[in-house]
């Protein structure tokens, strides 16, 4: 690889308006000045379009605007993608930004180290209006993982990070990839309408390392509109668990270990109860589905069951008398 890659940043954005500016402006700032930027509008129905538009009408950024039907962020990260041809792609999403100097150091990282697929940052986690709440990389589970820090500053993982992804993601998706290993894998997969960058990084692991720059480079905004809310508990247990299904089915093509197809049988096994409840605590239209399921592939016992459905009663009982009160007051 040359030592001056070409950079793509890919801003896949949903209803950002109150924060596209600052991430586009973060892209703007940076030292290391991006061939490409690419925002893909995924339907919003805000004025994150025309914000981004009035942007684009006065910065110097190589900014492209493309906008589709809302098919979620999988398929938005896609389409980006699709409009690059430079050698590195890194993401952002439209509600989080970087510190000035992370296109830079990241693009260096890769270059020098042509054996790492991607590099990757730890961020400043705020809240919805900016007050810092931790650092990214603190997660005991990632800490957990092997790292050895080269004299030139990088990190790199020297454990097994597919292993350590299997019951969470841990890993940042503010990253910057190798354009590809993006390829190889086929991208982001467009069924995953949830922790599809869990799925995207475990299938990126069985290609090669992982780098990473142990500094906050970049914010992680958590606010009320982010997928991995409790609001999306069920949806999030439901497609974690095809993430993993996802993985099993391809253990062959991927050189899953028999190890690690071990870890993923038990993981899956350990997320029925979590998915069980979910299912039964927001009274979901699918919980009997889930139910049978988890029941049929022996993953739920029917001593559990009825406990689940008791709450799925109650819960969908409270939910009908709420909106009965409610229909009254009007």
């Amino acid at each position: 690889m040359n030592a001056n890659p070409a950079i793509a940043v890919v801003i896949p954005v949903y209803n950002c308006a109150r924060y596209v500016e600052e991430a586009l402006r973060s892209i703007d700032a940076q030292t290391r000045q991006p061939e490409r930027v690419v925002v893909v509008d995924d339907g919003s129905t805000d004025a994150t379009g025309r914000i981004v538009a009035q942007f684009a009408a006065w910065s110097k950024l190589p900014l492209t605007i493309v906008t589709q039907q809302n098919r979620g962020i999988a398929s938005a990260r896609n389409t980006g993608i699709g409009r690059c041809e430079e050698d590195l792609i890194a993401f952002l999403d439209g509600d989080d930004t970087f510190y000035p100097t992370y296109l830079e150091r990241a693009a260096t990282a890769l270059a020098r180290h042509p054996e790492l697929l991607l590099c990757f940052m730890d961020r400043d986690v705020v809240d919805a209006n900016g007050t810092f709440i931790r650092r990214d990389l603190d997660h005991p589970r990632f800490r957990a993982i092997d790292a050895e820090r080269l004299p030139d500053g990088i990190s790199v993982l020297t454990g097994n990070p597919f292993l350590a992804l299997v019951p969470g993601n841990v890993i940042p998706i503010g990253i910057m990839v190798r354009h590809r290993a993006i390829r190889e894998i086929h991208g982001f997969d467009e069924e995953m309408r949830f922790v599809e960058d869990k799925l995207f990084l475990m299938r990126l692991a069985k290609l090669g390392k992982f780098g990473f720059l142990d500094e906050p480079l970049g914010i992680w905004r958590r606010h009320g509109s982010n997928t991995s809310g409790a609001a999306n508990a069920f949806r999030m247990a439901l497609y974690d668990d095809l993430a993993l299904e996802k993985l099993e089915q391809d253990s062959v093509r991927l050189g899953l270990t028999a190890d690690e197809l071990r870890v993923i049988k038990l993981q899956r096994r350990k997320n029925s109860a979590g998915l069980l409840y979910a299912a039964s605590n927001e009274a979901h239209s699918d919980f009997f589905r889930v139910a049978l399921m988890l029941v049929k592939d022996g993953r739920a016992s029917w001593a559990g069951v009825p406990k689940a459905c008791l709450r799925y009663g109650w819960r969908r009982l409270t939910r009908q008398s709420s909106e009965y009160r409610n229909r009254g007051r009007t």
